[in-house]
């Protein structure tokens, strides 16, 4: 018997077409596009079949739109018998991920995804942000690096896995260390220190240990000492930073307003990589993720430990499944992408629903 985890995209995984086989012809989607349309005033629906690529950007529009999108997808897995274990979702993706769990139903998810885009978006035009990606780094160095800066905002916005960090923060900031980066001597750096495996949830501890021990052994047959690769993030704002300071409250709220129930099946939260059903503490966890950062490093791991056997990611693009392999290379766990209908029945297939 298989033991599915089944994963939700954030922003950035959007692609112009998608969802093109199923809007018009899903009642749920379609029903999920108009709600969210009219809130944000933006035919949505058209928007993913026909871009253009730049407003598809926009995100009050593409957060609303991508959580629909993956729960009309995840509905037509579900309704042909998928029995997951556990569900998580990456940024955005926890909204998705909170209906798919059966905390509440598809379209108060979506309208949280509303009032979140819309917050978010409020937030990064009152001050211009970037984020950037690094790799080989882990968590501590990528802490180090941002310090104590009273005069600049410069924060760990992502922890992907033990050799990848997302930074977010001021524009001339993330401009100056980008520089500081790319000229920076080779070195040897290793993916973790003893000081996170000591502080990581006890019962996640063997499983970072173990992907760590094999970024480091990765690390140690190809280029060494490594050389840091830097990319910068096509993004609109300082996301998972102080910058959204602001939008964590009126989410706090509108979530704790929602009415959540308790959850059908466990979900595993960025802020901790811990699973949970109850609802208490998912306001708290869902809001203060705008400013903390994405430790899907331990969701990962979270999953490693419950023996996942199938990683479903659901909904555009391919992000999380390279996501998943930087903390889990295991030959015998599948990764499988449900980005359309022909997908949902090749899964399916696949595993044996």
């Amino acid at each position: 018997m298989p033991r599915i985890a089944v994963l939700f995209p954030g922003q950035g995984a959007q692609e112009v077409g998608m969802g093109r086989d199923l809007i018009g012809r899903d009642p749920l989607l379609d029903d999920l596009l108009e709600l969210a349309s009219a809130q944000v005033g933006v035919d949505l629906a058209k928007l993913a079949r026909s871009g253009p690529a730049r407003e598809l950007a926009m995100t009050k529009a593409l957060q609303p739109l991508l959580c629909a999108l993956c729960l009309g997808l995840y509905r037509r897995l579900e309704s042909a018998g998928l029995k997951p274990l556990a569900f998580a979702g990456h940024s955005l993706g926890e909204l998705p991920a909170l209906a798919a769990a059966g905390f509440c139903d598809d379209r108060t998810a979506v309208e949280l995804a509303v009032l979140r885009g819309r917050l978010m978006e409020a937030q990064a035009n009152q001050r211009s942000g970037a984020m950037i990606a690094v790799s080989p780094m882990g968590f501590e160095e990528a802490q180090a690096l941002c310090g104590n800066r009273p005069e600049s905002v410069l924060a760990v916005a992502a922890v992907n896995g033990p050799t990848q960090v997302t930074l977010s923060g001021d524009a001339g900031a993330i401009d100056t260390l980008v520089g500081r980066l790319r000229n920076r001597p080779k070195q040897a750096r290793s993916p973790a220190t003893t000081n996170e495996l000591e502080n990581a949830p006890g019962a996640q501890r063997e499983c970072l240990a173990k992907a760590w021990s094999e970024a480091s052994r990765v690390a140690a047959e190809g280029h060494s000492p490594s050389e840091l690769q830097v990319t910068v993030l096509r993004v609109s704002g300082a996301w998972h930073s102080e910058h959204m300071r602001e939008a964590v409250e009126p989410l706090r709220r509108a979530v704790e307003d929602a009415g959540l129930r308790e959850g059908t099946f466990p979900m595993v939260f960025n802020r901790d990589g811990r699973g949970r059903t109850d609802a208490a503490e998912v306001p708290r966890l869902l809001a203060g993720q705008l400013t903390s950062p994405v430790r899907f490093d331990l969701v990962v791991a979270e999953f490693m430990r419950q023996g996942v056997t199938d990683y479903i990611e659901v909904g555009p693009g391919k992000v999380l499944r390279g996501l998943v392999r930087l903390s889990c290379n295991d030959p015998a766990v599948r990764i499988h992408n449900v980005t359309d209908l022909r997908a949902v029945a090749r899964c399916v297939e696949e595993i044996g629903a």
